[in-house]
């Protein structure tokens, strides 16, 4: 294949995840997250259908658009449907399953793609998509959103669901309700919303969470292991990493899960950090060192490196910034704030995933490696100050919260100037 078609190959996925993520921030918050997850699973399957019988490169990339689109409106409806409707004490081990499940399917993928042809591999995963789907009418729809639409009737039947017969809601329903009601005081569209200065914290901890765990480099750090234990880069050692790989990150969601609501979710973020700066730095080393001598194999201790960057990935970084996104959003621009982030990240996969291919044809290929240190040592920093800890708080404490950074700066500038003036 010629270079523009690897790209659009590889490239077609995650752009038109990024058209599904604005559409599926109109849609949740205008149908519902509960019938936007449901309306994915028609077109899903239908994707994998394309991809299954696909006769020619054209047809393949419009599968992979489909199902682009599908995984763009999924990763918007998810953590905002499952923060709005999991109780603080267990959002965060539930708001990680989703990733675990995720996890789990692409390493069943791998597994499949070592004995089977993708036809067979498409059509599995299409049967996959049925219970799935089938599965999503079963809950119901999230309570905040009812009573976003003044469904007040139905979000009580809703939350006694979520909460369980013999629980009483009526505390719970009078505090949605009433924040529901301070919410609305807040006019204009939900566009111009974002840029009000109230919800200036929790707009760029959610991008800033992104863009880390964007700038992960997997596919660098995939790259060098494989070079620095001088193994031939095959097809079939190629997909051997890969199933080790997703054993390592499944197990790793799954301490996740277990610790989340423990530990909480920034010391999850900082065992990722320090996972990923000691194994790259470790890498970058490695990596110098064989530059200089061709003879030299450093398998073991690359295999090592890998296993902890993938650890630590899959501890914080992968998991968590998706928890959070939901956990931080302001309630009356959830949807839109998640879209618009979600969005840019799967832009952002295309532009760092072309950027460091890049800078591996460079003179010092290694550099990519130290540059990935360097930023999650930026990132402790940005966590220690920037991000607030959102383990068993409600959503309308964490909003609370991150609104009064604001009303407290404004405050202090005031008063600031109101001693000026009289001075």
């Amino acid at each position: 294949m010629s270079f523009l078609q690897v790209f659009w190959v590889g490239s077609s996925l995650f752009l038109a995840a990024s058209v599904g993520s604005l559409l599926g921030g109109l849609l949740i918050t205008y149908v519902g997250r509960k019938h936007s997850l449901i309306g994915v699973g028609v077109p899903f399957f239908i994707s994998w259908i394309i991809v299954a019988n696909a006769s020619n490169l054209h047809l393949f990339i419009a599968g992979r658009v489909l199902s682009g689109i599908c995984v763009g409106l999924i990763y918007s409806a998810f953590p905002v449907y499952i923060v709005e409707t999991v109780q603080p004490k267990l959002r965060g081990a539930l708001g990680l399953l989703p990733i675990a499940f995720k996890n789990g399917g692409i390493l069943l993928a791998h597994l499949a793609g070592a004995y089977l042809d993708i036809s067979t591999v498409a059509y599995t995963a299409a049967a996959l998509s049925v219970p799935i789907f089938l599965l999503m009418f079963v809950p119901p729809e999230s309570p905040r959103w009812y009573i976003a639409k003044g469904h007040i009737h139905n979000a009580r039947k809703a939350l006694q669901w979520l909460r369980g017969n013999n629980y009483n809601i009526e505390n719970e329903m009078q505090d949605l309700t009433q924040f529901q009601k301070e919410a609305d005081k807040t006019k204009g569209i939900a566009l111009k919303q974002i840029f009000y200065m109230e919800n200036t914290p929790a707009i760029l901890i959610s991008f800033g969470l992104m863009i880390f765990q964007r700038l992960t480099g997997i596919y660098v750090i995939f790259y060098y292991a494989q070079r620095l234990s001088s193994t031939p880069i095959t097809a079939s050692n190629t997909e051997s990493y890969h199933i080790r790989i997703g054993i390592v990150s499944v197990f790793s969601v799954i301490i996740a899960i277990i610790l989340v609501d423990l530990l909480g979710r920034k010391i999850l973020l900082y065992i990722a950090s320090a996972s990923v700066i000691l194994s790259t730095s470790t890498l970058g080393v490695l990596a110098y060192i064989q530059e200089s001598n061709y003879n030299v194999s450093f398998g073991p201790l690359s295999q090592l490196c890998l296993g902890l960057y993938i650890f630590g990935l899959s501890v914080g970084y992968e998991p968590i910034p998706w928890l959070m996104l939901g956990e931080i959003s302001p309630l009356k621009i959830r949807g839109t704030v998640v879209s618009l982030v979600t969005g840019v990240s799967w832009v952002c996969t295309i532009f760092i995933g072309t950027s460091f291919s890049s800078m591996l044809r460079s003179d010092a290929p290694y550099c990519s490696l130290f540059f990935f240190a360097v930023t999650h040592l930026i990132a402790i920093f940005f966590v220690i100050f920037c991000v607030p800890e959102t383990g068993g708080k409600s959503l309308e404490e964490i909003e609370i919260n991150l609104t009064q950074r604001v009303k407290s700066i404004n405050n202090r500038n005031g008063a600031g100037r109101n001693t000026d003036a009289n001075l």
